[in-house]
């Protein structure tokens, strides 16, 4: 990040999947019995969450059944992220495929705002991800 983003409203974003139906890796059962249990490793009922923080203040929050794609992803930006950022932003977020189509890049860059990319596999570096588990 160059100096002059340091002047700039920072804004975390990323995504959060929630199941209804979670796993549980514990049990009960009447003492001397093994408790037995099932999971369904193929339940596809995700909902996931897209949102962004700034000063630790969540914004732009929508839910949606399903994956997260491009598409989404992209519907999300303009619908969502965009009417509510402050001008001239710095946008941080990880790497995920979806992130980096050319079209959402472009409309971001296009209102005013700077892409920073967190370095692969670094959540600890995106404030937004303790907020998901908070919330989870």
């Amino acid at each position: 990040m160059d100096k002059t983003a340091q002047e700039k409203p920072i804004v975390y974003l990323d995504e959060c999947g929630f199941k209804a139906f979670a796993h549980r890796p514990y049990g009960y059962s009447t003492k001397g019995q093994i408790c037995h249990g099932s999971d369904n490793w193929h339940l596809k009922n995700q909902s996931n969450a897209i949102g962004a923080i700034i000063n630790g203040e969540l914004f732009a929050l929508r839910l949606y059944d399903g994956s997260i794609n491009s598409d989404i992803f992209s519907h999300w930006v303009r619908e969502a992220l965009l009417p509510e950022l402050p001008k001239n932003s710095v946008i941080v977020m990880d790497n995920a495929a979806f992130h980096k189509r050319s079209d959402i890049q472009a409309i971001i860059e296009e209102h005013g705002h700077e892409i920073v990319w967190l370095p692969p596999y670094s959540p600890d570096l995106n404030p937004i991800e303790k907020m998901w588990a908070w919330i989870k």
